[in-house]
């Protein structure tokens, strides 16, 4: 069905997959700006851009937006990238700063180390085993912790007080685990 439509739409109306294209290089450094903020790179949020739109203007998807005005247009391309975006980020393996307690590694011994990497793995292990949407805020909280519960909620697509809840609900569950797993002493 869809591959006649896509037909039917290149057939009547050519200008329709230009506009498009218009769309995109108009709203590129947008794009880019979402993804840069949920991957944490400028270089791999050009790639997710590019990838993602040529797939998208290139595939059968694009008839979704034949009846759509300007503005919904690019409010569904924005997602077309964030979703892209937030599958690479799901891709990398997420690591926990910890800046703070940098100046304490430098004296530790070879047994140090390796309980420190052990309890890393735990902590990484639970984090990983969250609720996927517990799981995407609080990665996005631990790899941004100045970015405010608003700007999450932008990038998220989701309203602020959901991120507060489930960033709430994603910090009670990993302590409830990292207790059972005798991380957090009580």
């Amino acid at each position: 069905m869809r591959g006649l439509w896509i037909h039917w739409i290149r057939r009547t109306d050519p200008d329709f997959q230009k506009e498009l294209i218009e769309l995109y290089r108009t709203f590129y450094n947008l794009f880019v700006k979402c993804a840069s903020e949920i991957v944490g790179s400028v270089a791999v949020a050009e790639e997710v851009v590019q990838d993602s739109m040529s797939e998208f203007l290139w595939s059968h998807d694009i008839y979704r937006l034949y009846e759509m005005d300007r503005e919904c247009r690019v409010y569904y391309m924005r997602r077309v990238v964030c979703n892209r975006a937030i599958t690479e980020y799901r891709k990398k393996k997420p690591c926990i700063p910890i800046e703070e307690v940098s100046s304490l590694l430098l004296g530790e011994s070879p047994e140090e180390i390796y309980l420190r990497k052990e309890k890393e793995e735990i902590i990484q292990d639970a984090i990983m085993a969250l609720p996927s949407k517990e799981r995407m805020v609080m990665m996005l909280h631990l790899n941004n912790p100045e970015m405010s519960y608003s700007h999450m909620a932008s990038i998220l697509d989701i309203s602020r007080k959901t991120v507060a809840s489930r960033l709430d609900k994603a910090q009670k569950m990993l302590v409830k685990e990292l207790k059972k797993r005798d991380i957090i002493v009580e």
